[in-house]
């Protein structure tokens, strides 16, 4: 026993709109893809759109955008190749139909069908570009085409597309359809504007790199207020976090830049880099200085029970004026944010910094 989709439709779909014929149907489902997308508008949602997030423990963009068009397209084309309408069969529906077309051909069919095309030409260049950018660097923005005039082209184009099929067919669905993408695509193209102002490609050549030059003559301050507001901005950039903690090391703080480092490891393991040079290098400062404190404490202990003065550390001489300013400069930071938070636990080290904690930095 065969049954027909409109038998499956009207068993199914009607009661779940509350429909009793498809004309019903087509309204209750134009007006109800309208609330959804006002919604989402309200909400306020900023979620990333399948190309700029991450694919770990969650499925990836791709399939998940094939499995979220597959009923868009499979559902008609069963309907079409089963499905039984008798207004089909009627003469008197296929002239007027057919009149109706011949009436617009001229105009809304033909400029909506050129815009399709232009739309559809848009969106497949730009998905090119993106192509070749994703596989040349996660860190590149795309370059050529219609990005060099707008953030988002695919978008675009898909909104030209989609607004040049409903000219051509002045139906209400497509009229709805083309409203809804316009305004979903144009608020995702919104957020990739935002994010792709502080793209780590952009980031990379006019922050990171010049501070890790400024580590190199002992401007480490500025490189360290650089790092952090770079991570700020894109928190799971390794480069910057990797640039954070070089610059923690270069003020002293090697706690924190273990904990940095460790964090640039976890969200990309396959750089030896920072396991092997980076990680290894501050964990092995850490435990120096951890085994220097605990001499350090021997010595005061035996210097209380000897009643003899505690015997000071041998400092290194600062490398040169402007490492120390910068230390200087880190101190009263310091003190100044614990003075403000009116809690002087607030600082990592206390008011000072040893200097033979300063650690010579690598430029790479």
């Amino acid at each position: 026993m065969k049954v027909q989709p409109e038998t499956l439709i009207e068993a199914y779909v009607y009661p779940l709109f509350m429909v009793t014929s498809d004309r019903e149907l087509i309204s209750a489902m134009c007006w109800g893809s309208i609330g959804l997308v006002v919604a989402s508008l309200i909400l306020q949602d900023s979620s990333p759109s399948s190309r700029s997030t991450s694919s770990r423990f969650l499925i990836p963009g791709r399939v998940a955008r094939f499995l979220q068009d597959c009923p868009a397209f499979f559902i008609p084309m069963v309907l079409v190749a089963r499905g039984k309408q008798k207004a089909y069969d009627s003469v008197v529906n296929q002239l007027c139909l057919g009149m109706f077309i011949m009436h617009f051909f001229q105009s809304f069919f033909t400029a909506g069908f050129v815009l399709f095309l232009y739309g559809m030409k848009i969106n497949i260049g730009a998905d090119s570009i993106l192509r070749k950018s994703e596989m040349q660097s996660q860190l590149q923005l795309p370059k050529g085409g219609w990005f060099e005039k707008i953030s988002c082209p695919d978008y675009f184009g898909e909104i030209v597309e989609m607004w040049g099929y409903a000219l051509a067919s002045l139906a209400p669905p497509a009229l709805v359809l083309a409203s809804t993408t316009t305004l979903l695509l144009a608020r995702r193209a919104r957020q990739s504007h935002q994010r792709e102002q502080w793209e780590p490609s952009r980031i990379l050549p006019t922050v990171c790199l010049p501070r890790q030059r400024d580590m190199a003559v002992g401007e480490v301050l500025p490189a360290l207020n650089a790092a952090e507001a770079a991570v700020k901005l894109c928190p799971n950039w390794w480069v910057g976090l990797q640039t954070l903690g070089r610059a923690q090391l270069g003020l002293g703080e090697v706690d924190l830049a273990v904990k940095t480092f460790s964090r640039a490891v976890h969200i990309r393991p396959d750089q030896q880099e920072l396991w092997r040079e980076d990680l290894q290098w501050a964990v092995g400062l850490l435990k120096k200085y951890q085994e220097m404190n605990a001499e350090r404490e021997k010595q005061i202990a035996a210097a209380k029970e000897s009643g003899t003065e505690v015997p000071e550390l041998p400092v290194p001489p600062v490398e040169g004026s402007i490492r120390e300013r910068s230390i200087q400069m880190y101190q009263i930071q310091k003190q100044r944010e614990a003075a403000e938070a009116g809690n002087p636990t607030v600082m990592e080290r206390g008011k000072t910094i040893d200097p033979s904690k300063v650690v010579r930095m690598r430029v790479t």
